[in-house]
C-alpha cells in the first residue's frame, strides 16, 4: 500500500483481536495501515496480549471488552473511529457501537461474530455449539458426565450448527460444512458458583487445521507461542439483553468474508449476513481464519478502502 498524498485522508482504525490472541495478531495489518498514513491502535482486551490480569480476575464480556471501551470513551469529542473486529471481537465492536454509537463511523467484521438486534449477543455464539458443549458449560461436567471443578478436558467432537429456529433453517443451504470440530482445544468449565466464564485453550493440532492452515511455519509457530488462555463468555452473553436498533443498528457495518476460513466457515459467516444484513459485504479468497497473517496486504487494503468511504 502506498502512502496518501496528504493526511486529510488519514483515519483513525481500531483493530480488536479474537479469543486467546492480542492486540499483536494484527501486527501485519497495522504495518501496512501506518504506512499508508492511517492512525492505528490494536488495544489488548483484559487477560489477553500483555495485559497483565488473568482470566479469573474477567468474570463477564464487559470486563473483557473495558479496555476497548475505555479507548472509545477517552476520544476527543466529535472524533469517530473505524472499529474492526476479527471472529469473537465481533461481538466486542458490536457492544462498543450499543455504548458509543456517536463514536463509530463504520463498525467491520472481519469474519467475525456479528450479533443482530433481536437476540442475545450470545445468539450467533450459540449457533457453532452443540447442545453438549453447553451443557459441560451449564453443569460443568465433562463429556463423559463427570462432575469437573479445576482441571481443563479435552474436547474432540463436532460442534454442531443448531437449525431449530425457522429463519436458520431457511438458510441452511448457505452453510457449508456446517460443523466446528474443536479437535485438541481445552476446556476448563464454569466455576461452581457460576462467577468465572468457562476457559478455553487451543491446542496444536486446531491452531493448524483451523485457524492458520494457509499461513507460514513462521506465523504458526508465533501464533502458538503467543496465545492464552480465552473465553467465548457464552454463559454471560446469553443473560444480556440485544443490543438495540436505536444504537448498535444505526452504525454502518460492513462484513468482510474470508472464502477459506476453516473456523467460522464462509458459509457461516455468510448466513450471518443474512441474519443482520449489513450495508457492504467485502470478500478475500485466499484467506484462513488468521488472514491478519497469511493475507495481510488484501485486509489493509479492505481496511483503507472502507475507512477513506466510511469516515469521511
Amino acid at each position: 500500500m502506498e502512502a496518501p498524498a496528504d493526511q486529510t485522508s488519514s483515519k483513525h482504525i481500531v483493530l480488536v483481536h479474537g479469543a486467546c490472541v492480542g492486540g499483536w495478531a494484527w501486527f501485519k495489518v497495522a504495518t501496512r495501515l501506518r504506512d499508508a498514513g492511517h492512525r492505528v491502535s490494536t488495544p489488548d482486551l483484559a487477560a489477553s496480549g500483555v495485559d497483565p490480569r488473568p482470566l479469573r480476575e474477567v468474570p463477564t464480556f464487559f470486563d473483557y471488552t473495558k479496555p476497548l471501551l475505555d479507548l472509545l470513551e477517552s476520544l476527543p469529542p466529535g472524533e469517530k473511529v473505524v472499529l474492526v473486529g476479527h471472529s469473537l471481537g465481533g461481538v466486542n465492536i458490536a457492544l462498543a457501537c450499543e455504548l458509543f454509537p456517536e463514536k463509530v463511523a463504520a463498525a467491520v467484521f472481519l469474519s467475525a461474530f456479528m450479533p443482530d438486534h433481536r437476540s442475545s449477543p450470545a445468539y450467533v455464539l450459540e449457533k457453532v455449539h452443540h447442545d453438549r458443549l453447553l451443557r459441560i458449560c451449564n453443569s460443568r461436567l465433562d463429556v463423559r458426565g463427570t462432575k469437573k471443578t479445576s482441571t481443563y478436558t479435552s474436547i474432540s467432537i463436532s460442534l454442531l450448527i443448531c437449525t431449530t429456529d425457522e429463519c436458520f433453517a431457511r438458510s441452511k443451504k448457505f452453510v457449508e460444512g456446517g460443523t466446528l470440530d474443536w479437535m485438541d482445544t481445552e476446556f476448563k468449565p464454569q466455576d461452581p458458583e457460576g462467577k468465572l466464564p468457562t476457559a478455553m485453550q487451543f491446542g496444536p493440532l486446531v491452531t493448524r487445521a483451523k485457524f492458520l492452515q494457509l499461513c507460514s511455519p513462521e506465523d504458526l509457530m508465533l501464533g502458538r507461542s503467543l496465545m492464552r488462555v480465552g473465553s467465548m463468555f457464552v454463559e454471560d452473553l446469553r443473560l444480556q439483553p440485544p443490543y438495540t436498533e436505536a444504537r448498535y443498528g444505526s452504525v454502518r457495518r460492513v462484513f468482510i468474508v474470508l472464502k477459506d476460513d476453516n473456523a467460522i466457515v464462509e458459509g457461516f459467516q455468510r448466513w450471518m449476513v443474512q441474519n443482520y444484513p449489513v450495508d457492504e459485504v467485502k470478500e478475500i479468497d485466499g484467506a484462513d481464519h488468521m488472514a491478519l497473517f497469511s493475507t495481510p496486504a488484501e485486509v489493509a487494503h479492505c481496511l483503507a478502502d472502507i475507512a477513506v468511504k466510511y469516515a469521511a
